[in-house]
């Protein structure tokens, strides 16, 4: 093989090992954020009211089938979305902070209209089980915004931008949906 071309086939043969090594360690990473975020709704899940507990619950399962899937990426979502759920569920719990000044407010009001905006234009492409979570969390965050709730209506919110996230296939969510009854309504 002449010089140049040897060169240039080297240079390929590397960036395809260096890539194949990058996605090997991200999903490594994303298996990694999984775990620990399982960690934490484990350790949150039985604080949490009984109809909280089972979108928990859902979020979970849909996190161990994208693992199936081999989808480490998807099920971190899933994990930290159902995390700050459970901590936006526990934050509902307290009466609306009136000890909030008008800039923290409308800096509340400015990052939590941040998060909705960005999880909103992502939130279509999202599979039919999911947007039924999706719509639960986001009349939550709504309402605990509009009663001055604004940790959970935070934490709802970035929920909601985790949730947007996830990128499963259709097919697949619709198969554990079904086995996961998430059609709830």
């Amino acid at each position: 093989m002449p010089p140049r071309k040897a060169a240039k086939h080297a240079r390929t043969k590397a960036t395809k090992k260096h890539a194949a090594r990058l996605d090997a360690e991200g999903s490594l990473k994303d298996t990694l954020r999984a775990y620990e975020h399982l960690g934490h709704v484990r350790i949150l899940v039985p604080l949490l009211a009984p109809e909280a507990a089972v979108t928990v619950k859902l979020l979970g399962n849909l996190s161990k089938d994208s693992l199936t899937l081999n989808a480490p990426r998807d099920a971190a979502e899933l994990l930290c979305a159902a995390e700050h759920y459970c901590f936006g569920a526990l934050a509902t719990k307290d009466a609306a902070d009136s000890m909030v000044s008008e800039p923290l407010k409308r800096s509340i009001e400015q990052e939590y209209n941040h998060l909705r905006a960005r999880a909103d234009v992502r939130a279509a492409d999202l599979p039919v089980p999911l947007k039924v979570i999706y719509e639960e969390m986001s009349d939550l965050a709504s309402r605990a915004l509009s009663t001055g709730v604004y940790r959970a209506a935070l934490e709802m919110a970035r929920g909601l931008e985790a949730l947007s996230h996830v990128e499963g296939s259709s097919a697949a969510f619709a198969e554990a949906a079904s086995t996961n009854h998430i059609e709830r309504q």
